[in-house]
C-alpha cells in the first residue's frame, strides 16, 4: 500500500485519468483515439464495480480526483451510477467530453457538482460538419451556460480545423457569455488538415486578446517539436525536437494565463 500511496501522491499528484470504454457517438475526421462508433452504451455491472472498489482503494492511497474521458463518456447512459459512487467515496471529478450529449446530463451534473466539465465545441456554426452527425449545438451551450451558472467550472477546447479557424474569436466570445472562462486551442498539424502555424498563432494571438481579462487561453503548438497529431498505434512513444533530442510531452504550451486590468499577461 505505501508504494501505491507513493505513486498517487507523487506522479500522480492525487489525481488520475479513468478512460471509460473507447466508443463515440460522433465522427470527428481528425480524432487520434479511433473509437467505435455507437448511439448508446452502458456499463456493465462487473466495470462499475471494479471500477469503484479501485478508485476507493487508491482513494486510501491518496487519490482526490478522478478525471473521466473517453471514448466520449456521456454515451454511456449508467455513467451518472460511476460518478455517484465516486462522490460517496468521497471523490472529485471532471468529465472530458463532445458535448452532443450534455444537455440531458446537467440534472444529475448539477446534483453530483463536478470540479470540471470540459467540451469539445470545434465550432458553432459547422458543428455537424466537424462532429459528422447532426449536433444540437444550441442545446449544448444552453447546458454549457446552466453548469457555469451554477458554479460548475466548463472550459473549452477548439481544434483549429481549416474550416473554422476565421470563426474562432467569434466561438470562444459565444462561448464567454455563456460563462466559459478556460479555453484550449488545438493546432491540427496533420497532413489531411494543415493549418499554417503563423496562421495558427495569428489566430490564438487575436482570441487572447479579444478575450476578457478573467480568461485564461492556452494553445497547443506541435510545430515547435516537428511532430505530427496522428492516430492512434501510427505515432511513436516520443518525438524529436528540431534539435533530434526526443520529447515525450510536446503538446500543451501556455499563450498566457489570466490577464490584468490592462490587458498585459498576468503569468
Amino acid at each position: 500500500m505505501a508504494s501505491e500511496a507513493a505513486f498517487v501522491g507523487r506522479y500522480c499528484r492525487g489525481k488520475i485519468f479513468l478512460f471509460v470504454p473507447n466508443v463515440c457517438d460522433a465522427e470527428c475526421r481528425f480524432c487520434y483515439v479511433s473509437p467505435a462508433r455507437v448511439s448508446t452504451a452502458r456499463l456493465s455491472a462487473g466495470v462499475l464495480r471494479r471500477t469503484v472498489d479501485l478508485m476507493a482503494e487508491l482513494r486510501h492511497c491518496g487519490l482526490r480526483e478522478v478525471r473521466i474521458t473517453g471514448g466520449e463518456p456521456f454515451v454511456f447512459e449508467n455513467l451518472v451510477d460511476l460518478v455517484t459512487a465516486l462522490r460517496t467515496a468521497d471523490l472529485d471529478y471532471t468529465v472530458l467530453t463532445n458535448g452532443i450529449r450534455l444537455p440531458r446530463a446537467v440534472p444529475w451534473l448539477l446534483a453530483t457538482r463536478p470540479l470540471k466539465i470540459t467540451v469539445s465545441v470545434h465550432s458553432l456554426r459547422r458543428a455537424d460538419q466537424v462532429f459528422g452527425r447532426p449536433v444540437m449545438i444550441e442545446q449544448t451551450v444552453a447546458a454549457i451556460a446552466a453548469l457555469a451558472a451554477a458554479g460548475i467550472g466548463v472550459s473549452a477546447t477548439v481544434v483549429c480545423l481549416p474550416d473554422v479557424i476565421a470563426e474562432i474569436p467569434e466561438t470562444l466570445a459565444r462561448l464567454y457569455r455563456a460563462g466559459v472562462r478556460e479555453y484550449k486551442l488545438i493546432h491540427a498539424n496533420d497532413s489531411r488538415y494543415r493549418v499554417g502555424i503563423e496562421t495558427f498563432r495569428a489566430v490564438a494571438e487575436r482570441a487572447r486578446e479579444a478575450l476578457p481579462p478573467d480568461s485564461r487561453l492556452r494553445f497547443s503548438d506541435t510545430a515547435e517539436t516537428s511532430c505530427l497529431l496522428t492516430r492512434q498505434g501510427s505515432s511513436p512513444s516520443h518525438c524529436r525536437d528540431s534539435s533530434g533530442a526526443r520529447v515525450a510531452r510536446p503538446w500543451a504550451k501556455p499563450l498566457s494565463g489570466p490577464r490584468r486590468p490592462d490587458g498585459s499577461s498576468a503569468g
